[in-house]
């Protein structure tokens, strides 16, 4: 019995880690196989006994400025180990210990910054100085061909497809840089330790480990994202945050898919770190 009063599955069939940690070899992914379900992954939490009442009380945390947020991230936390430990998803951890879901949350957040921060800035950095030298050049062309009405014309063509290019390499670069998120989430929630967020050898040989399942997962949960982030926008935005905390219960539990898949073709397994 784990120190929030969830019970791990015994199986006979699996070698059994300590107490309180993931079994070696796990069972398949939810959905069968070496499959990640994204239907599975926004469905579940209607299934589960008591959902309306944790859908309401992540809902209310997401108003409590600046902790808020990181207490929904540390039961989300929570969530994954659960899952990853029991093998299943069924049930959902207790919502309780508000102060304990905040000392939980505030490693995914603070590895989660540690990684985005500095790639961030770079990437402003460079969006600025992109956009400032395609206007300026694009103002020269436009002087040099000022009289000229096809010159005008071709001016601003020019115009249009610099800004074009620039914001589509840009796009580029920013799904590069959050391509790897989930991976690293991963790494901090199973071990508890921020720090993880650094470990760019571990994160790339569990990328490398998972192709092509974790490509497809994040395409699939991106998609499942926007779809309720607007259907929350619909309800004149009132909706929008029961929708922010049904995306984060599915891409923890994609998460937990993800990793289940990782040890199951023998992976190394991350050291298993405590809850709080």
């Amino acid at each position: 019995m784990s120190a929030y009063g969830y019970q791990y599955r015994y199986d006979p069939r699996q070698p059994q880690a300590p107490m309180g940690g993931p079994p070696e070899t796990p069972p398949p992914a939810q959905g069968g196989g070496e499959r990640v379900d994204i239907v599975r992954a926004f469905k579940y939490l209607f299934d589960q006994p008591g959902w309306k009442k944790t859908m309401l009380m992540c809902t209310l945390y997401m108003f409590i400025p600046a902790v808020g947020p990181i207490a929904v991230q540390g039961y989300f936390m929570r969530l994954v180990k659960q899952m990853i430990a029991r093998g299943d998803d069924r049930d959902l951890p207790p919502l309780e210990g508000f102060g304990d879901l905040i000392s939980m949350g505030i490693k995914p957040f603070i590895g989660t910054m540690v990684y985005m921060m500095p790639a961030m800035i770079i990437l402003y950095v460079v969006w600025f100085a992109a956009f400032f030298f395609v206007g300026l050049g694009s103002s020269l062309v436009m002087l040099a061909m000022k009289g000229s009405e096809a010159g005008g014309a071709i001016g601003a063509l020019l115009i249009v497809l610099a800004f074009a290019v620039v914001f589509i390499l840009l796009m580029a670069g920013t799904i590069a840089l959050m391509y790897p998120l989930k991976a690293i989430l991963t790494a901090v929630e199973v071990t508890g330790k921020f720090e993880y967020a650094w470990k760019f050898k571990e994160i790339l040989a569990y990328l490398r480990a998972l192709r092509p399942h974790y490509l497809k997962a994040f395409l699939g949960i991106q998609v499942g994202n926007m779809i309720c982030i607007f259907l929350g926008m619909l309800l004149c935005y009132v909706g929008m945050f029961p929708a922010m905390t049904i995306a984060m219960a599915a891409n923890a539990h994609v998460r937990a898919q993800l990793y289940r898949i990782y040890l199951a073709r023998g992976g190394p397994p991350f050291p298993w770190g405590p809850e709080a």
